[in-house]
């Protein structure tokens, strides 16, 4: 039997690969590469996504040094909320948001268990506490996620 990396699960911060087991010869790898003639679309899309990127930062600057300083603030720790996920063919990289909760809010869960309003292993509030007045607004508007567009960058 050979076993191919399927999927990923995350724990307390921690990457977890876990497996799938093949038992059928002859079956598709879970990675593909592309054809030489599409290598031409690819680097066509590369360069649109990363100057539509760099146009995101550069016009929204104004509006990023704003949601930074609010976050600075009303509450203390870093302005952006780093986390390790894993991409495209097991790559981990660093997934990158607005802070809108306090800091040690992973801790605070916990105590909030008895709260979780959703099955399985996301935890889901309606009026979750850890999250901070600012962090209300950008979620409400998406805003948080906007320094995900760094990613495109790399």
């Amino acid at each position: 039997m050979k076993k191919n990396l399927a999927t990923f699960r995350y724990s307390d911060q921690k990457v977890i690969p876990l497996y799938a087991t093949d038992a059928v010869q002859g079956s598709y790898p879970l990675t593909t590469s592309l054809p030489d003639r599409r290598l031409g679309a690819f680097a066509v899309k590369r360069s649109i996504d990363m100057l539509f990127a760099l146009a995101v930062i550069v016009l929204g600057l104004p509006f990023y040094a704003l949601i930074a300083a609010l976050i600075k603030l009303t509450s203390e720790g870093p302005v952006l909320f780093v986390q390790d996920r894993v991409g495209r063919d097991g790559e981990p990289f660093k997934f990158y948001k607005f802070r809108s909760m306090y800091v040690e809010s992973e801790r605070r869960q916990k105590e909030l268990e008895g709260r979780n309003e959703q099955d399985g292993p996301v935890f889901k509030m309606r009026v979750d506490p850890r999250v901070t007045a600012v962090g209300r607004f950008l979620r409400r508007s998406s805003m948080d996620e906007v320094p995900q567009v760094l990613n495109v960058l790399k």
